[in-house]
């Protein structure tokens, strides 16, 4: 593809060309998914679904070959991990069954949440046990995984540990999303980050109410501000579905007391690779824009040397896939915030049986969108991590307590 063509010149782009990329089949890679492959060092890229492969929509398919593709020939080993009997990548494959609430080992846990609490447990279990990348199965990732941090994480010149992708949730600019995770093993942090969720969990078997934990309550509700969402979001009750966000606030905002108490804020400062969240993994996208996404790359695609030539939802669609190549390192397409009372996500139109190729069919600009994420590099900091943020310690929030001291 001629990319000036596609997009101007300067458009911050080249092809992803060579031994870099995984040119197997699509049915050979997913028959390669289906296999264990024992661990054998931290490049790891873990994911979850609880019914397995088979069960997960097309596009999330997509999504995870295309991940094997873009990484698979960079030592990186993609698991996917389930809760299937008898399945060879079944989490207790890879993890011990303590690392799980006592409701979900014991086949309590009611339906409210199931999938979404193991699938939360293992992502810190198993970056903390194996390192490596945790990812969403929503993920299209653009950027190779070295060169959005991987490459920091792993020199020991660097000070960090723990990279991720962080939003203002109403009290900070450090709120982190765990849906991109990445971390050297045996990290001190994610340990505590996963005793204060277990803690969390003793006696339940839902998550209804754990936002007013008494671990968890003096950190308030994390929102999110768009005139989008509805003034009757039920946010209390978005907040038990992000647990485990707060439960990283509660050790990120605390240090242990005593000598040698494990100080939570400097930790984070120094040892987090933090990126933007809206501008690595959400570019271009309102809380209420899923529409617009939707009919952009649904849009038969118009190529002309001088876009403005082009109808406006013809620019809109080049531009917000240029910018996602060119200028992100992943595009998440989440389905979480349907708990506020949004009506129309990109996720949950692309997982009806009747949209199943909306993301890539032939011609359109969701077809480019996934050609690209493969096959284009982006020329912004070739071959070296990106820039983090810089973080400020805060001081008004700072509790002191023992590492499973209720606050209240």
């Amino acid at each position: 593809m001629d990319l000036d063509i596609l997009f101007g010149q300067g458009h911050g782009l080249v092809q992803n060309e060579g031994p870099r990329l995984d040119t197997r089949t699509d049915a050979d890679i997913i028959a390669s998914l289906h296999r264990h492959v024992p661990v054998a060092s931290e490049r790891n890229v873990w994911a979850f679904w609880n019914n397995g492969f088979a069960a997960m929509s097309p596009w999330m398919q997509r999504n995870l070959v295309n991940w094997v593709r873009r990484q698979g020939q960079q030592d990186w080993t993609v698991r996917l991990l389930d809760t299937v009997p008898e399945s060879p990548n079944h989490v207790y494959a890879f993890l011990p069954p303590q690392e799980f609430p006592a409701a979900a080992r014991e086949g309590r846990m009611t339906s409210r949440g199931m999938s979404v609490t193991i699938s939360d447990f293992s992502r810190i279990a198993l970056l903390y046990h194996h390192g490596g990348v945790y990812m969403d199965v929503g993920i299209m990732l653009i950027r190779d995984l070295d060169d959005i941090c991987w490459s920091s994480l792993q020199d020991e010149a660097t000070p960090y540990r723990v990279a991720g992708m962080t939003q203002d949730m109403g009290r900070s600019p450090y709120q982190m999303h765990n849906s991109f995770l990445a971390a050297r093993r045996q990290d001190p942090f994610l340990h505590r980050w996963q005793q204060v969720g277990l803690c969390m969990w003793e006696g339940r078997v839902d998550n209804a109410g754990t936002h007013d934990d008494p671990l968890l309550r003096h950190l308030g509700l994390l929102k999110f501000s768009s005139p989008a969402i509805p003034e009757s979001a039920d946010w209390a009750s978005f907040n038990d579905y992000l647990n485990q966000y707060l439960a990283f606030e509660r050790v990120r905002l605390n240090r242990e007391p005593g000598p040698g108490g494990f100080d939570g804020p400097s930790y984070f400062q120094k040892h987090f690779f933090l990126l933007d969240a809206r501008t690595e993994m959400f570019y271009g996208q309102d809380f209420d824009g899923g529409e617009a996404v939707v009919r952009w790359l649904s849009l038969p695609r118009e190529i002309t040397r001088e876009p403005e030539e082009s109808g406006h939802d013809q620019d809109r669609a080049r531009e917000f896939v240029h910018n996602i190549l060119a200028r992100s390192s992943m595009c998440k397409f989440s389905q979480g915030t349907a708990r506020l009372g949004l009506t129309f996500l990109v996720a949950t139109h692309w997982s009806k049986p009747e949209h199943a190729d909306a993301d890539c069919r032939p011609g359109t600009w969701g077809e480019l969108l996934r050609h690209g994420s493969i096959n284009f590099r982006q020329t912004r900091m070739p071959g070296t991590c990106l820039t983090p943020l810089e973080v400020v310690v805060e001081t008004e929030t700072i509790t002191n307590l023992g590492i499973l001291e209720p606050a209240l």
